[in-house]
């Protein structure tokens, strides 16, 4: 009996021993998995072996595509589908101008495809200049070092995306007398974001307002471009959307090659040649609504810029 006791013990432990063998060299694959640099962990509700697996999602691509947007939509899924995303074969390097390392950017042009302007706050921009590059850039405390070096970049084949303007929350002067206070910040709006060029390119600038219901409420308005003119390769691009959620924005487009138009003939985006780079002007058009065309002109313009 004793005998029979031992031989089941020895059985038992046999199979505790190969059971956990089996699992560290499991846990040891996972562990090599999850140290590789290009490890993406990807969770499944089946076996352990399709965590092995090669899998890509292509729309992942669109974590980073808002990049032009003041507010970030994280939960934006693109209205095409997989198909689309799966054609495209390659990924950018973008970055906010806020956020460009210049001395880093000097020693190496290629760390960036893209730099983007976004708009600004009329209490935070500064007009020391004509140039609205030269203001935008002090706006942000960039140095005259930093400014040489992002024209340089420019030059050398970079692309600067200009999405850009001043705007006005309504709150900047808080008096009780709403008609003066409203008048005092659009004086100071058109004051301070009017008559300039851009790096020497004339602009064309297009001012609009929320509904502003009282001394503190604002009620956002939507703006429908339709009927669009458009360049042979912005087609089929027939409607875009504009929402403003501040009460006064103005915004501009640097006129250059014109791709898309309103019927009244103001530019929506365009683009224009700096040294063997570009820059992309263009106005902050929503893109996360199925309804309208946003998405596919973003898509566009990127392809354009990076020359696809």
């Amino acid at each position: 009996m004793m005998k029979l006791k031992h031989t089941y013990l020895s059985l038992i432990s046999l199979i505790i021993f190969t059971a956990c063998s089996t699992s560290n060299n499991a846990i040891d694959s996972i562990d090599e998995k999850i140290l590789s640099r290009n490890y993406t962990p990807i969770i499944y509700d089946s076996y352990p072996s399709e965590y092995f697996e090669n899998k890509t999602d292509s729309r992942e691509l669109l974590e980073s595509f808002p990049f032009i947007s003041l507010s970030h939509h994280i939960d934006f899924k693109g209205k095409f589908d997989d198909i689309f995303y799966d054609k495209i074969p390659y990924r950018y390097k973008t970055a906010f101008l806020a956020d460009v390392n210049f001395f880093k950017l000097l020693h190496n042009s290629f760390i960036y495809d893209i730099i983007y302007i976004q708009p600004i706050w009329l209490e935070n921009f500064k007009h020391i200049s004509t140039d609205m590059f030269e203001n935008i850039c002090y706006s942000y405390n960039m140095s005259a070092t930093e400014r040489k070096i992002l024209k340089w970049w420019i030059k050398q084949g970079g692309i600067l995306w200009v999405e850009a303007g001043v705007f006005a929350t309504g709150y900047e002067n808080f008096i009780t007398d709403v008609k003066k206070s409203d008048k005092e910040i659009l004086d100071k709006l058109q004051n301070k974001a009017a008559n300039m060029n851009f790096l020497g390119f004339p602009l064309q600038y297009s001012h609009y307002r929320a509904k502003k219901v009282n001394l503190i409420k604002i009620e956002a308005q939507t703006i429908i471009f339709e009927n669009l003119i458009t360049t042979e390769k912005f087609k089929p691009i027939n409607t875009l959307s504009l929402k403003i959620k501040n009460f006064a924005e103005n915004y501009f487009v640097i006129t250059g090659e014109d791709f898309i138009k309103d019927t009244n003939g103001h530019i929506l985006a365009s683009s224009t040649h700096y040294g063997k780079g570009k820059i992309i002007s263009i106005l902050p058009l929503e893109f996360t609504t199925r309804y309208y065309d946003g998405e596919l002109l973003r898509w566009k313009l990127l392809f354009y810029s990076l020359d696809k």
